[in-house]
Formats: C-alpha cells, sequence, structure tokens
C-alpha cells in the first residue's frame, strides 16, 4: 500500500464522518515493539473520537488485510 493512498482514504474517512468542520484528527503508525498497527483519535466529544478511530481502524483492517472481524463502528 502507498502511503499517499492510505492518507487519502483518512482524509476520506474525516470528510465522511462530519468532523472536517470541527476539531478532530486521527493518527495510525505502526507499533515498533509489536505486530500491531496504533490508532489515535481525538475529537470534540469522546463519542466522535471513537468513532473516527473506528472508522480509522476499518480503514486499516480492509488496506492490510486485516485479521478477524471487520472493527464496528
Amino acid at each position: 500500500m502507498v502511503q499517499g493512498e492510505l492518507d487519502q482514504a483518512i482524509q476520506q474517512i474525516i470528510k465522511d464522518s462530519g468532523s472536517a468542520n470541527a476539531v478532530a484528527r486521527t493518527f495510525i503508525r505502526p507499533s515498533g515493539t509489536e505486530d500491531v498497527v496504533r490508532i489515535y483519535a481525538e475529537a470534540s466529544t469522546r463519542a466522535e473520537a471513537d468513532r473516527l478511530a473506528a472508522m480509522a481502524a476499518a480503514i486499516v483492517h480492509r488496506f492490510c488485510d486485516g485479521v478477524g472481524d471487520l472493527p464496528k463502528i
């Protein structure tokens, strides 16, 4: 997966989530010590941050051929 494609997908979930006009962001990075991807989300409410994190997790799951069930939004 090309980093630019993942960046575009993340920007799209922010737009789709309705967070584009609010203060919200998400960080996705591989762990340096474990075979996992870490996802952080910040938003004006916990519910919005949880939703943004779930959307980011779904993107990572799809683009990285995730194992197990697709994360729930």
